[in-house]
């Protein structure tokens, strides 16, 4: 291989123009040979601002679309979030119920009425008595037509005057008003006589009894009644 000849001094140039000239080449060489690296730079760098224009256009149109949906993945993400916490929560207060074993119940518990007594009444009974009447059990008999079974039986209530009330005309007494009514009673219905309050628990035909149940609060019912008397 043929070495490469270094460039010789013209006779008409100084050393120190000559080494000027030299200086002025070997910078010009390194630019020339420098250039490239500069324009696969500059490409490189338009390639990734093209790439981000890009990723930025898909971000632009997800939103658009999730702003079409927003509504509904809202309540959705809501619904998600309500839950896992009611689990978390549930799971939280079993662990604490676990030592605790006074906790109150966890679970819907369906409460009755409270009673302070019940008493059973057999046919010819006095259920009880308001200012001017008096109640008694007339007869239990059964139904017939009932469909079914826990109406299959009713009682029949009488209720009269405690005392006559009598019509006279010189000293004759004319007319006698016992002031009777009869109401039936069939199980689970609730009727007022004075100031207590009473809920028919069972009836039975065969034994021609009842089982009243009498409300410890009477005053704080709000259901319908089969009748009242004062």
């Amino acid at each position: 291989m043929a070495s490469q000849l270094a460039p010789r001094q013209p006779a008409d140039v100084t050393p120190d123009e000559w080494l000027l000239l030299q200086a002025y080449r070997q910078h010009h060489n390194a630019r020339l040979h420098g250039g490239g690296w500069r324009i696969a730079l500059e490409a490189l760098l338009a390639v990734r601002s093209l790439a981000t224009l890009a990723v930025l256009g898909l971000v632009l149109l997800l939103a658009l679309n999730f702003v079409g949906v927003s509504g509904q993945l809202g309540q959705r993400v809501g619904a998600a979030v309500e839950r896992t916490g009611q689990v978390l929560g549930t799971a939280a207060q079993g662990i604490s119920d676990a030592f605790d074993p006074t906790h109150p119940p966890r679970y819907p518990i369906s409460q009755d009425a409270e009673f302070s007594a019940l008493q059973i009444v057999h046919t010819g009974e006095a259920v009880g008595d308001s200012q001017d009447y008096t109640f008694t059990v007339a007869a239990i008999r059964h139904r017939d037509n009932a469909g079914t079974a826990e109406f299959s039986e009713f009682a029949e209530l009488n209720r009269q005057y405690k005392v006559p009330r009598e019509t006279k005309i010189l000293g004759i007494t004319i007319r006698t008003d016992r002031g009777e009514q009869q109401f039936t009673l069939d199980r689970g219905v609730t009727f007022r006589i004075g100031t207590r309050l009473f809920k028919v628990n069972w009836i039975s035909a065969t034994d021609q009894q009842l089982a009243l149940a009498v409300y410890r609060s009477p005053d704080q019912f709000t259901g319908k009644l089969a009748f009242e008397s004062g």
